[in-house]
């Protein structure tokens, strides 16, 4: 199909532009992951958790939010790496209270050995949060320099690499910066106009 052209159009989130700054909420770093445990490749924890134990700074915690039938797997793959003190889980969350969940972390992980798209991480960006991604499909859309970090899929190494950068550097990722990036490229207006213009394309070419 020679001719044959494609137009990738962003999901759309309820958009939230409260005021972040860049002071650190605590003197630990705090990861977050978002996470269904009913499959247990998809969503990569293995490979999170294993990057944990690579990681050379002490002074952080992963929280993962979620549940699933693999959820104890997980809860004893933590007690055999012996890494209890770094990470916990917590059930799923509502909307709401998972938003302000990720507007308190200092950085989300998204560890997925495949996304379609995974609107956590648009959600994180918008309320100027960075994000660390494996390359899994969807988050190279939208996860850029200063924005957040993308990794190479299923390399623990690489993971604990990004999130040891990300905690030695962390004022290069300026909140007011990750929103205005969202507000400029994701946000309903812009894709709305998007929208449109591809139905009016659509429309001129009948």
């Amino acid at each position: 199909y020679p001719d044959l052209s494609i137009d990738a159009i962003p999901n759309l989130i309820k958009p939230n532009y409260e005021n972040r700054d860049n002071n650190k909420k605590s003197d630990s770093f705090n990861f977050l992951n978002v996470s269904s445990m009913d499959d247990k490749k998809i969503k990569g924890l293995d490979i999170l958790l294993d990057a944990i134990t690579l990681l050379k700074n002490k002074n952080f915690h992963l929280t993962i939010v979620g549940d699933g039938k693999y959820k104890k797997y997980y809860r004893n793959y933590v007690d055999r790496l012996n890494i209890n003190k770094r990470v916990s889980f917590i059930s799923k969350l509502e909307h709401k209270k998972a938003m302000l969940l990720i507007e308190s972390s200092d950085c989300l992980i998204i560890s997925s050995r495949k996304e379609t798209f995974s609107m956590v991480g648009l959600e994180a960006i918008s309320k100027g949060t960075p994000v660390i991604s494996t390359k899994c499909g969807g988050p190279e859309d939208y996860i850029v320099d200063n924005i957040g970090i993308l990794v190479e899929n299923q390399n623990a190494n690489k993971l604990a690499i990004a999130m040891s950068e990300i905690i030695k550097n962390y004022k290069n990722f300026n909140p007011t910066k990750i929103k205005k990036y969202y507000k400029q490229k994701f946000s309903q207006d812009i894709v709305g106009e998007k929208i449109s213009k591809i139905f009016e394309k659509y429309y001129n070419e009948k």
